[in-house]
């Protein structure tokens, strides 16, 4: 392998190495955000003692917020860093193999309309939405000692 087909393989291997990190960084904040989320609303199930005071619509309002406001923007960014990641790792799989490959342009990701509603295909958007919804509906389910 050529010194500049090494540069351009090494190139690749740092960008995929990047959107890996940085997508790394936002399933933990994500993470922490959906542990914050979730431990408020155990701690509303336990705190408030008379949760008929608090208007239904105000907790369905939470959850769509939570799901439409923030999982389907984390989704959206997930998505296309992966994506990134798995480009720039394919590019150097290819100058690796054969020397004189030459590097694709990079493909726009283009995110999804704000109608979309496609994050609520991936399993960690599902769970995420069906706990805080649970959770919710528990706050209200749940009997309170007088």
């Amino acid at each position: 392998m050529k010194n500049d087909q090494k540069a351009l393989f090494d190139a690749c291997m740092k960008q995929a190495e990047y959107f890996a990190g940085r997508w790394d960084r936002r399933r933990t904040d994500e993470l922490r955000v959906t542990v914050a989320v979730w431990t408020l609303e155990v701690g509303g199930i336990y705190f408030v003692k008379k949760p008929e005071l608090v208007p239904w619509w105000l907790i369905a309002g939470f959850v769509a917020v939570y799901g439409w406001f923030w999982l389907r923007p984390l989704w959206n960014a997930n998505e296309a860093e992966m994506r990134r990641m798995i480009f720039y790792q394919e590019e150097a799989d290819a100058i690796m193999r054969n020397p004189s490959h030459v590097l694709r342009v990079t493909p726009s990701y283009a995110r999804r309309r704000f109608l979309s509603p496609a994050f609520l295909r991936s399993w960690s958007m599902q769970f995420q939405l069906i706990g805080t919804a649970l959770l919710a509906l528990l706050f209200y389910k749940i009997p309170r000692p007088t």
